[in-house]
């Protein structure tokens, strides 16, 4: 359990042993309000005793690396590059050649728009039918099978791409005949 956890619950606990009517986290637990004075003692007992413990979990977790970028860092950066996403003017396009063809068949898969590097998953359905890396200019070709047995309602199989690190996705069909 993390030390933030058992902060939060040690801190519950010696609340609810003051409150009338107990504690309550709708859909998570209730704490029973104190029977009386042993009670009340019990849970702030417990109570100090779950914040002690979570203040040696977090005593002996290692310190934090400060080459690796913070957590709050990485939440401010990944906003920020999809504030980026919606005025770039780079959007994935997806091909695939042929259009049409029998399931089993061998297709060539051919997208764009993606990060540089990035590693782009290809599904159909929810099947993963080819994961290739992205080039410099942030483009794939790879040639990969539709299985035989893909899903394809009314004879029309949707391909997706989807950056792993971006999240740009971007689908096309695939015709069945």
């Amino acid at each position: 359990m993390s030390w933030q956890f058992l902060g939060v619950l040690g801190i519950l606990l010696i609340v609810a042993a003051f409150l009338e009517g107990g504690l309550s986290v709708t859909g998570v637990a209730k704490i029973s309000a104190a029977k009386g004075a042993v009670g009340a003692v019990v849970l702030v007992v417990a109570g100090v005793a779950v914040l002690g413990l979570g203040y040696a979990t977090w005593r002996e977790a290692p310190p934090p690396d400060p080459s690796e970028p913070s957590t709050i860092t990485r939440i401010v950066d990944r906003l920020m590059s999809g504030i980026d996403d919606v005025f770039s003017t780079s959007r994935p396009a997806l091909t695939v050649t042929p259009a049409s063809g029998p399931l089993g068949g061998e297709v060539t898969l051919r997208g764009t728009g993606f990060d540089d590097g990035e590693r782009v998953d290809v599904r159909a359905g929810n099947l993963v039918i080819a994961s290739v890396a992205a080039n410099d200019e942030g483009a794939f070709t790879t040639v990969t099978t539709i299985p035989a047995d893909t899903f394809c309602p009314q004879d029309q199989c949707t391909l997706i791409a989807q950056g792993k690190d971006s999240l740009r996705w971007i689908d096309t069909f695939y015709n069945v005949r």
